[in-house]
């Protein structure tokens, strides 16, 4: 999501560093809401598999 709103954003209102920032800002924060409570907030796969070798997050 976060990919697609914000290069679609990029092309469609071209150039226009606000309206780009908020869109990658809004799909941070529709990730979080939707995804937070199952995933911790961990959307980085490298962060989450780094965070489960250290143990400091366990396998549901």
């Amino acid at each position: 999501m976060l990919v697609f709103l914000g290069t679609a954003t990029v092309v469609i209102a071209k150039g226009n560093v606000l309206a780009i920032g908020l869109a990658f800002g809004l799909a941070i924060t529709i990730s979080a809401y939707s995804f937070g409570a199952v995933s911790g907030g961990h959307f980085n796969p490298a962060v989450t598999t780094a965070m489960w070798l250290n143990k400091k997050i366990e396998v549901k």
